[in-house]
């Protein structure tokens, strides 16, 4: 029978099941807690959980891991290994350790990874790393980060949608100058690698209009990847006639206009538009 009912009542489900599971809703990384202290030769893992391949691991209380180095100035890594050779216990730690090793720079051999949600047996973590000097510890260089959601996957939306506003680091251009058109009421930014602008062209010398010429230039850095079409609303010069045009951008930043005969003539143009930059 291939149709299993898994999360139901009457049902036996293995902690397998459960990591493949939170495996697919959540990356490596802390739930909650887990500060990294230290001393001289010990380094203490704070009450808290964190997850590695589904696998929850709770530290219950602050636990101090004593460390002899072996070197005399250099770095100490803590990783968490998954071991599902090791026999399955009721309580205590059953198939997770503590292990440190040790490296004159910050790299190290690379960690052990098996799919323990197939057919593997050994998981390993990087909790963190620690610099040594003259034999003893002297600073945290990097640890473990949150245990963060797949928003793309999960939410529908890029996963710039969902960053907190402490996240949001926006750079700020504009369009360069050009004879006889304004751009004063333009605004480019970029946050990550998403362009927004906020886009506005008019003629401003004497009856001209906008036609298929470039009219603008998005600056280095806040180009797309690839060409780009996007609507637009242009306006006569009696400032009653509305015609809906696209906008023609190029990897090169180049803006044009593209009307759809002859008949168009723009002396405004608006629109707003986003895309990613390479």
């Amino acid at each position: 029978m291939a149709l299993n009912g898994l999360i139901f009542d009457q049902r036996n489900n293995d902690s397998k099941n459960w990591r493949r599971i939170l495996h697919a809703i959540l990356g490596d990384g802390i739930i909650r807690g887990c500060d990294i202290t230290f001393t001289a030769h010990s380094i203490m893992v704070g009450d808290g959980q964190f997850i590695l391949s589904g696998g929850v691991i709770a530290n219950d209380g602050a636990e101090t891991i004593s460390v002899t180095p072996t070197l005399t100035d250099g770095y100490v890594r803590l990783k968490c290994r998954i071991d599902l050779t090791q026999e399955a216990q009721e309580t205590g730690p059953g198939p997770v350790e503590w292990l440190t090793e040790f490296s004159t720079t910050t790299t190290f051999p690379a960690l052990t990874q098996e799919d323990i949600n197939g057919t593997g047996s050994i998981y390993e973590g990087e909790v963190a790393v620690l610099q040594i000097v003259s034999g003893n510890i002297t600073d945290v260089t990097r640890q473990m980060g949150p245990s963060e959601i797949d928003a793309e996957l999960f939410g529908g939306n890029a996963p710039e949608y969902y960053a907190t506003q402490d996240d949001v680091v926006v750079s700020d251009a504009s369009l360069p100058t050009q004879p006889n058109i304004d751009f004063t009421t333009n605004y480019v930014k970029k946050f990550k690698n998403l362009v927004f602008v906020d886009y506005a062209a008019r003629y401003s010398s004497g009856d001209g209009i906008l036609n298929d010429s470039v009219i603008g230039v998005l600056p280095a850095g806040f180009r797309p990847a690839d060409q780009r079409t996007v609507s637009a609303v242009g306006m006569a010069a009696d400032r009653a006639t509305l015609y809906l045009i696209d906008l023609v951008i190029g990897t090169d930043g180049r803006i044009t206009v593209n009307f759809p005969d002859a008949t168009y003539k723009c002396r405004w143009v608006k629109s707003n538009f986003w895309f990613p930059t390479v």
